[in-house]
């Protein structure tokens, strides 16, 4: 009873006030929410507005950097779609993952370019000779790194490495060096193959043998001296068109003598030239 004795009354302004307390905070997670909504409806209203402008239209890709390959490929590639892609929610860090996810292509940066453009700097890597070993065969770039394993029907006319099997992994690197080697050489020697493309094939124990409808046996490198020997050889052969079955070059670095093997007898008049050559203080 006493407590209800010391009850203060509210005044009607005291009551209002209260009352209208009351009402803001019950109102105020409902304007919250209206709020939100409202943002959400702009957001979305403004994304439409912008994915329906032809504004941010991709309309141009604008590719740098030495290649064999289309445009349209490397478009492809890297995953772009003129006339279909808006510029504006393109992503560059998306589109050089994708760029770069194919064997082909090495390296890729990407720049967008608002309102209707992306350039591509990209660094192809093109299969120059193929290795084969006993998991398959596998395509080779100028960089030296192993592009991918090749399918059957994309096969080309390329030069191949065969690798012993006793090759370790550890020597892969030295083989494919070597190769690369030997091809510029015989380029830049003109030394002609009976067969195209060369087969050069590398072991641990003897080096790299190229196979050239004959057998020249190089050993390891360096192989420039060894491959003007192996040329001299090839003039002197070919000027009497014998049959050469193998040329064994001497395992220097200024090498000037080579063992020949012939398939037939050879004249008096070749071998007598050859020996001359083989007959030369350099080397063994």
């Amino acid at each position: 009873m006493w407590l209800r004795g010391n009850r203060k009354k509210l005044t009607p302004k005291e009551l209002i006030v209260i009352a209208g307390t009351i009402v803001k905070l019950a109102l105020l997670p409902v304007l919250a929410v209206a709020l939100i909504a409202l943002v959400v409806y702009g957001a979305v209203q403004g994304y439409n507005k912008l994915n329906q402008s032809e504004h941010f239209l991709l309309k141009n890709v604008f590719i740098q950097g030495e290649t064999n390959l289309t445009q349209d490929e490397i478009i492809g590639w890297c995953g772009l779609h003129l006339g279909q892609d808006k510029t504006l929610f393109l992503k560059a860090e998306e589109i050089q993952a994708m760029c770069e996810r194919h064997p082909r292509i090495r390296t890729a940066k990407v720049q967008i370019e608002l309102p209707d453009s992306v350039s591509l700097k990209i660094q192809v890597q093109k299969p120059v000779f193929y290795v084969a070993n006993q998991f398959g065969l596998f395509e080779v770039s100028q960089f030296k790194e192993v592009i991918r394993p090749v399918p059957p029907e994309d096969i080309e006319p390329l030069p191949v490495l065969v690798l012993d099997r006793k090759v370790l992994p550890e020597d892969v690197p030295m083989a494919i060096s070597g190769m690369l080697q030997i091809l510029s050489l015989l380029q830049e020697k003109a030394v002609l193959c009976n067969e195209q493309p060369p087969v050069v094939e590398f072991a641990r124990a003897t080096g790299f043998t190229l196979a050239c409808g004959f057998k020249a046996h190089l050993g390891y490198p360096p192989l420039d001296a060894k491959m003007n020997c192996l040329k001299k050889v090839m003039k002197i052969v070919s000027q009497e068109n014998l049959p050469l079955e193998e040329v064994y070059i001497a395992p220097s670095m200024n090498a000037n003598r080579a063992t020949v093997r012939f398939s037939e007898r050879g004249s008096p008049l070749v071998l007598e030239k050859l020996h001359g050559l083989s007959a030369r203080k350099e080397g063994l």
